[in-house]
């Protein structure tokens, strides 16, 4: 909740109120470090990217060194600073053909990526698979269903064996 009297708002209001009597003025702020004003809660533990275009080719971006460099910066955020990261096309990672009538899929560059993130202690915010999948079309919603709950249920097989069963079931619950 919002407060002005707290310390550090109070401080803000009182700065920002100088900034239309400062064009062309100078001046000195002194902030003692030594001697806290009071506890500061962490208000955002994610961070999040999207891929440039086009988006089919995302595996390009999303797997590259220089992501994987990001990746670990991001990771090591003192205190667990950054423990989500939003990744927008992410199930473009996900490829499917169908064999012999059978809808196969291949989850290879989308193990890759999220290896990637528990290598640096980061979990996948589930906000950026969101979209429905090219090979899981509006106009099929039983494909859909099919896709969706077998994503899921990849997942939690995989990569979150250790969430409690009730945890487990809120990833179900948008079938």
């Amino acid at each position: 909740m919002f407060s002005l009297m707290h310390p550090v708002n109070l401080f803000v209001f009182a700065l920002l109120m100088t900034i239309p009597n400062a064009v062309g003025s100078s001046y000195e702020i002194t902030v003692d470090v030594g001697k806290p004003s009071g506890h500061l809660k962490h208000f955002w533990r994610s961070t999040g990217f999207c891929p440039p275009l086009p988006h089919t080719q995302s595996n390009q971006y999303d797997l590259s060194r220089d992501q994987e460099l990001n990746l670990a910066y991001v990771g090591s955020v003192p205190h667990g600073g950054i423990q989500q990261v939003r990744i927008h096309w992410m199930l473009e990672l996900i490829t499917a053909h169908i064999d012999k009538g059978e809808l196969q899929y291949n989850f290879s560059q989308l193990d890759q990526l999220i290896d990637l993130l528990w290598i640096n202690g980061l979990l996948p915010d589930e906000r950026g698979t969101s979209r429905r999948l090219e090979i899981a079309p509006k106009d099929e919603p039983d494909l859909w269903r099919s896709t969706s709950f077998f994503l899921r249920s990849w997942l939690i097989y995989f990569y979150f064996p250790m969430m409690s069963s009730k945890e487990a079931l809120s990833l179900k619950v948008g079938l």
